[in-house]
């Protein structure tokens, strides 16, 4: 009796089944440190407009008004909505 000869064999179903188990465990990996990346971003997004709302509450207690130029009339005119209204 001659022995078979070892060819390789297809995957199994539970290697198959492992090996999507391990790709869905390193997509999930990636995902954790995609989000952990935009609070981080968030984080100092946050730190920036507080710092930007306190400058201009800075300005405003010092007694400039802080306001969008609406329409600018020339070059020493211009019409101007002020922030407190």
């Amino acid at each position: 009796m001659s022995a078979p000869a070892a060819a390789p064999a297809a995957p199994s179903e539970r290697e198959q089944v492992l090996e999507q188990y391990r790709a869905k465990i390193r997509e999930h990996r990636e995902m954790e440190a995609r989000l952990k990346r935009m609070r981080e971003d968030v984080k100092g997004l946050v730190a920036r407009y507080q710092k930007t709302e306190d400058d201009l509450s800075a300005l405003q207690s010092v007694g400039q008004i802080i306001g969008d130029v609406l329409k600018r009339l020339d070059d020493d005119r211009f019409i101007v909505k002020a922030s407190s209204g």
